[in-house]
């Protein structure tokens, strides 16, 4: 029984000498370096990988800390309430009649009044801002709880 000595040389790495057995142990020289090329560019995608979960994990704790800010510092909350005040008054123009089904055709002279129709309420009520959004916040807290929990028991 004869054995391919290509077949021998490319699976072993090992030549009898003949020319077929010679190309096989070169095949089985260039995959292992393939082999290696792969391995070392998958450990730097993995590297890449753990930075991308990392500089992620960073941005949505900073996203949350803005956030928060809106609603918890002494100062920011007066942003975060024109914020909200004006994206509420925004979302009653297609109620109002003032657009079709979204902001399309909106008229110009409302977002102008909107905006500041929100920074009169924020000087108006600036002694009670702080805490009403420190209500909020912990109200959207307290709701988003109650869903999760309420999601977790439907789910079994």
């Amino acid at each position: 029984m004869t054995r391919d000595s290509y077949t021998h040389s490319r699976t072993t790495g090992i030549s009898d000498g003949t020319a077929e057995g010679l190309r096989g142990a070169d095949d089985y020289k260039a995959s292992q370096r393939h082999l290696a090329r792969f391995a070392a560019g998958h450990q730097n995608l993995q590297a890449g990988n753990a930075r991308v979960a990392e500089e992620s994990r960073k941005l949505g704790e900073t996203l949350v800390a803005i956030v928060a800010a809106l609603f918890l510092h002494p100062f920011f909350c007066f942003v975060g309430f024109w914020i909200v005040c004006f994206g509420l008054l925004l979302a009653l123009a297609p109620v109002l009649g003032l657009s079709d089904g979204d902001l399309n055709g909106l008229p110009e002279w409302y977002g102008w009044s909107a905006a500041v129709f929100s920074v009169v309420l924020v000087v108006a009520l600036r002694k009670v801002i702080p805490t009403l959004m420190k209500w909020l916040f912990f109200g959207a807290i307290a709701v988003l709880a109650i869903l999760l929990v309420i999601g977790v028991v439907l789910a079994n």
